[in-house]
């Protein structure tokens, strides 16, 4: 996650392995789209993981949910 003070923020995911990033997505979310941020907890099988989620704001007046260090596991 990049915070830019003034435009808003941006996440990132980097996907390949360890060590080796293959992959990169960016996520751009502006100050005036963000409504809050939420820390959660979820169950996947027998794990708990708690997550950071930015919840926007579309055009549309739809609500959006922007998940922050996002790990894609098979």
């Amino acid at each position: 996650m990049v915070v830019f003070p003034s435009l808003g923020i941006q996440l990132e995911t980097h996907r390949g392995f360890a060590g080796v990033s293959l992959l990169a997505s960016r996520t751009f979310v502006a100050w005036s789209s963000l409504e809050d941020f939420l820390i959660n907890e979820g169950i996947r099988g027998w794990d708990i993981r708690y997550y950071l989620v930015a919840i926007t704001r579309t055009s549309q007046e739809a609500i959006k949910l922007e998940v922050a260090f996002e790990v894609s596991a098979t």
